[in-house]
This record gives C-alpha cells, structure tokens and sequence, in this order.
C-alpha cells in the first residue's frame, strides 16, 4: 500500500505569513518547501530540514536585501519564523508546569520528554541561526 506525502503541520503558514508581514514570500516557499521534502521524502530529522531551508532562505535573500539596502533580519527572520519549533518549546513548557505540580511523584516519562522537547527545540533553532547566518556572512559584499 502506498503512503501518501506526509507535511508537517507547520507547512501552510510559511507562504501566509509572507503574505501578512507584506514581504516577499518566494524565498519562505522555497525554504520551507526544502524542509519538508527533507523531513518527508529523506526522512531528515527537525533540524537538519530547518538549517537546509534556512541555508536556503539565506542565499536568496543576502543578494537581495544587498542590491535594494534592505535589512537582512527583516526579509530573513519572516521568512524562516515558521520554522521555528514552538510545539515543542510548549510542550516542553507544559511537562515543566506538571512536573513542578507533581513534585517527587512525577513519572520519569515526564522528565524525558521535557530533556527531548528542549534539546530538539535547541537544536532546531541553533540550526536555523547557522543557516541564517552563515550565508549571510560568506555572500556579504559578494552581491
């Protein structure tokens, strides 16, 4: 039996977001159609689909925001905010807040998910900071 495409559910807001924040949405497309394909057709975990969409994002537009003097943080960070692992950070959060509630009664499964929700969601965004960054540093000036 065949599977279809798997998306994550983060997949229809990168384009909208483009949109509501009036920048260009081309290159949150492009990003995060690559993170997807990673994630779903490689089988790439969170991170590594979030630092090739944000490598992505971060060639595109350095020559941009460098030919119309635009600031990069503007054009960068809207197009890569859907990215960002909020899911995980809340239920991160959320196993924190019952951990705390429960106090020594707290099932060791608790803790766990709280040590691999954080340390995905530090990943991901210490993956999307090198992706963001790293282009920008190696094209500046080059453009």
């Amino acid at each position: 039996m065949r599977q279809g495409l798997r998306l994550p559910p983060s997949a229809p807001s990168s384009p909208s977001h483009g949109v509501c924040c009036r920048s260009p949405y081309w290159p949150a497309c492009s990003g995060h159609a690559a993170r997807c394909a990673l994630i779903s057709l490689a089988g790439a975990n969170v991170a590594t689909g979030a630092l090739v969409g944000c490598l992505l994002v971060s060639i595109i537009v350095t020559p941009v925001v460098d030919r119309l003097h635009l600031p990069f943080a503007a054009l960068g960070f809207s197009a890569v905010v859907s990215m960002i692992p909020g899911f995980l950070l809340f239920q991160a959060a959320s196993a924190v807040v019952e951990v705390v509630s429960l106090g020594t009664r707290a099932p060791v499964t608790l803790l766990t998910s709280i040590a691999a929700n954080g340390a995905t969601a530090f990943l991901v965004i210490l993956a999307m900071t090198f992706g963001l960054i790293l282009p920008r540093m190696l094209l500046e000036g080059h453009s």
